[in-house]
């Protein structure tokens, strides 16, 4: 039971809505330990397009092991489209 009770703060704070988070700290705090914001704007970037996006973002949700949520991912997806990638939606 003590187990349970100390995860529950955890769980919940792992859980925070998208509005919760602070997308330009998540990515200093989060991404910038593997690399700058070069990775968006280089010429031969790997993303191209919103899907491939998606998929690049679990896998760096998975190398980091931050466990973001669908709404905190896509938080982090429109923010990066909205100052690095301009995808048209």
């Amino acid at each position: 039971m003590k187990k349970l009770l100390l995860t529950l703060p955890l769980l919940a704070a792992s859980s925070l809505p998208a509005q919760a988070v602070n997308v330009e700290t998540f990515l200093a705090n989060n991404c910038s330990s593997c690399h700058g914001s070069e990775v968006y704007t280089r010429e031969n970037r790997r993303v191209k397009n919103m899907e491939q996006l998606e998929v690049q973002m679990h896998r760096c949700n998975s190398a980091i092991g931050v466990k973001m949520d669908m709404a905190t991912e896509h938080a982090v997806m429109d923010y990066l489209n909205k100052h690095y990638y301009h995808f048209k939606e």
